[in-house]
């Protein structure tokens, strides 16, 4: 049986397996070869699941659920993950929610409250290993992974609405640059890990190029596609390949492609929200009944206590005022570039030069708008609050409220609303575009017209006037 499919892995583990008690009561060599293929699916989905880190020391454990490993591992899929865990190559936090006690729970609490996998991530030993590629060895396994793709595409497929005209699309890209040496060049990286990562992405894309169907996408090794429901973000191959190889993406016409996107999107999100918040105004321009922004259940909570929120976060006159002062700033630094700027400077007022390389900064930012809200603030909630404190105050009250995943979750609901359901949605089958998180990729002589569409989803969405929305955009052709 010929095939190209491969799983990600750690250098290594083969032998640990094969010197295992559990592999060697295997009689059969066919079983033998069953076994490194489960074994390498485990820590293929973990590694797929930090597919934004890349980082092996920066893992982060992901959620399986109990379907989708019986689906692929089959009915002994908890001897397999036994197995890694002796190894002490694998751990759990063995926490899970159920959907029946999740709906009590929600019931008791009046919230939603969704069900909960176990978790599953990397040890520290694992940490120390190098992540590789493997081929898979038995054709059993070759076909369980084919069938789950398939499955995967064609339940995004009968969405004629928004998935199938994007997955379409991405089959009329190309990468336009030819050799690995070229592509390295480009990415200007020197850390063994970093130029690891360019060349797998390179590779990858090499081997899109020579995909021009869907047909040809369900059977290729490097393509993935999923959509989230509690956000409406739609992630795909094209999201995680470095900004650098992205510009080098063309039509597959030769057409030149130009990308439209929104300037420091996460901070920005946030800072229209409490924006929203303000002005108190109920907002029904959110669209809770497409395939995006499924988690209605933080939409509405959030239109039901803006009052609430900045009542708590600034309850007398004065720091209502001061309140106003920074939103105004806000908005400004954010279109203007100036935000990080201004929290480098408050880091350096308190002594922490590690923050000062700007790209440690922003993940700094990113993960402090991702964590939880401890009693105690962090390193970064403190540099956020010396200069932005009433953002930090909103982002800590929908935290305790809610949840802490639950900041992020409503800037990516309003996001997908723009790109996708106000942007995207309005385009005819003819006009070709992909929505990228916060961004949209479309051909240079539609620019205008779909720079139109998302600049009118801004302004409904945050009733803005149309000078400060100009600002928030910015527009990077591609080569």
């Amino acid at each position: 049986m010929q095939h190209n499919q491969t799983l990600k892995t750690l250098d290594g583990i083969a032998p640990l397996v094969m010197a295992t008690n559990y592999y060697k009561s295997k009689l059969k060599k066919t079983d033998k070869e069953i076994l490194l293929d489960k074994v390498n699916i485990v820590t293929n989905s973990i590694i797929k699941g930090n597919r934004k880190n890349w980082l092996l020391p920066y893992f982060e454990p992901v959620p399986l659920s109990t379907d989708i490993l019986q689906e692929q591992l089959g009915r002994n899929y908890k001897q397999i993950l036994s197995l890694l865990i002796d190894l002490k190559l694998v751990e759990t936090d063995n926490r899970y929610l159920t959907t029946s006690t999740a709906n009590k729970l929600s019931k008791t609490h009046g919230k939603d409250i969704a069900p909960k996998s176990k978790s599953y991530g990397f040890t520290s030993k694992a940490k120390a290993m190098q992540i590789v590629k493997t081929g898979i060895i038995t054709n059993r396994v070759i076909k369980k992974i084919l069938v789950a793709k398939s499955n995967d595409l064609n339940k995004y497929l009968k969405d004629k609405d928004v998935h199938n005209k994007i997955i379409n699309n991405l089959t009329q890209l190309t990468f336009t640059i030819d050799s690995l040496k070229d592509a390295l060049r480009i990415a200007n990286v020197h850390e063994p890990q970093e130029l690891k990562h360019r060349e797998d992405c390179f590779n990858g894309l090499q081997e899109l190029n020579t995909i021009t169907t869907v047909k040809g996408l369900k059977s290729s090794n490097s393509f993935f596609y999923n959509a989230e429901n509690k956000t409406g973000r739609v992630y795909n191959y094209y999201n995680n390949i470095p900004k650098e190889y992205r510009k080098h993406l063309r039509h597959q016409d030769g057409t030149q492609l130009v990308e439209i996107d929104l300037k420091n999107s996460q901070p920005l999100l946030l800072t229209l929200l409490l924006f929203e918040a303000v002005t108190g105004q109920a907002n029904d321009t959110i669209n809770t009944n497409t395939n995006t922004s499924k988690n209605v259940s933080i939409i509405r909570w959030f239109e039901a206590n803006k009052k609430a929120i900045i009542k708590e976060i600034a309850p007398t006159k004065t720091d209502y005022n001061d309140l106003l002062k920074e939103l105004d700033g806000l908005i400004e630094n954010v279109s203007t570039g100036k935000f990080y700027e201004q929290l480098r400077y408050a880091a350096i007022l308190q002594d922490l030069p590690a923050e000062m390389d700007y790209k440690v900064l922003k993940m700094s930012v990113l993960k402090c708008i991702f964590s939880y809200a401890n009693t105690e603030l962090s390193e970064m909630e403190r540099v956020i609050n010396y200069r932005y404190p009433y953002l930090l105050k909103f982002m800590r009250y929908i935290k305790l409220n809610r949840n802490h995943k639950e900041v992020s979750h409503l800037a990516q609901i309003y996001e997908s609303s723009i790109f996708i359901d106000k942007t995207f949605n309005n385009l005819d089958n003819n006009t070709f575009a992909i929505p990228l998180h916060d961004s949209i990729i479309c051909k240079v002589q539609d620019l205008d017209k779909i720079k139109t569409l998302v600049n009118n989803a801004i302004t409904e969405t945050f009733r803005l006037n149309a000078t400060t929305t100009s600002k928030l955009l910015t527009t990077t052709y591609y080569a």
